[in-house]
């Protein structure tokens, strides 16, 4: 997509700020879709696949905990759905009007959409990968991760030591470095 959207929003001389997130999707773009013969279908059809990805991933990314849900709490898969998204929908409507109503809405100097995004791409996600590293490389069942890099043994693997080193070594020191670096700013 990258190959589509940015050659598009140069060629039409915009740039700056409007290069990513939120403004590239929801101001950058609508620009560049009015500049261009057929802007209503373009328009539609675009924002029409972003929701048909956001939904997706909503999906996907639910789906483990509605299973877990189900299967230690034995919800049914209705109730479990129910009991996960309650409060994406929350969170969603929160940011969403972060973004409007609530826009004067501060915490930490950051707007609700902001603040969430900032904790979960900044602390979460190499948090997490820290863990699994940590978890994988040190305190995984033994023969767990040359089961999972090699399909329980259909796949060869040459090199499972060093990709096993680099997981239990050089990952977390550079994901750590990367956690740091993000409060440095």
């Amino acid at each position: 997509m990258g190959f589509i959207i940015f050659p598009a929003v140069m060629s039409f001389g915009l740039q700056g700020e409007g290069l990513e997130g939120p403004t590239l999707v929801f101001v950058t773009l609508p620009e560049v879709f009015a500049q261009m013969p057929g802007t209503e279908v373009w328009s539609a059809l675009f924002f029409l696949l972003l929701l048909v990805a956001a939904l997706t991933s909503c999906i996907s990314i639910a789906e483990v905990t509605v299973a877990f849900f189900q299967d230690r709490l034995k919800l049914t898969r209705r109730w479990a759905s129910c009991l996960v998204m309650l409060p994406l929908f929350i969170f969603s409507t929160l940011c969403s009007l972060s973004q409007g109503v609530l826009s004067d809405f501060k915490i930490a100097g950051l707007n609700i959409f902001d603040l969430l995004d900032t904790v979960a791409t900044n602390i979460m996600l190499p948090l997490g990968s820290i863990f699994l590293c940590v978890y994988m490389g040190w305190f995984a069942p033994k023969g767990l991760f040359r089961n999972e890099l090699s399909n329980y043994g259909t796949v060869k693997l040459r090199i499972y030591r060093v990709v096993y080193f680099i997981v239990r070594w050089i990952a977390p020191i550079l994901i750590a470095l990367v956690l740091v670096s993000s409060f440095i700013k």
